[in-house]
């Protein structure tokens, strides 16, 4: 293999995010609320890319919001605009734990036989 993919569940990797990162669970507390609040803005950042509403509901130019594809939300987030650079934090361990859809921009220019994916549980 030429690349070598170590994956781990989304969810878990989220969960323990969540608890390594001392500012996050300082900012939540180390609760189940904490972590239920916390994990609700992750994904109200990734519906508000998707909608196209993380820029205050315009799309830049004063039009309305343009929907965006969830490649461009976990791929582009921060390049998007200085909302979604803002917007980054409330959902950068969620994008961070979405490996199946990079893996499929990889397989459009690797052959599949120069990959080896490894599940971090095993």
């Amino acid at each position: 293999p030429r690349l070598v993919v170590l994956v781990r569940d989304p969810l878990d990797r989220l969960v323990s995010g969540y608890f390594a990162i001392k500012n996050t669970w300082e900012r939540y507390g180390r609760t189940p609320e904490g972590f239920g609040k916390y994990f609700t803005e992750q994904l109200a950042g990734w519906q508000a890319c998707l909608n196209g509403t993380s820029h205050g509901g315009m799309d830049g130019r004063g039009g309305p919001p343009a929907a965006r594809t969830p490649e461009d939300c976990y791929t582009r987030l921060e390049s998007l605009g200085m909302q979604e650079e803002k917007l980054f934090f409330h959902g950068d361990q969620l994008f961070r734990g979405l490996w199946a859809p990079y893996l499929r921009i990889w397989l459009r220019f690797i052959p599949a036989s120069h990959i080896l994916v490894i599940n971090a549980e095993d």
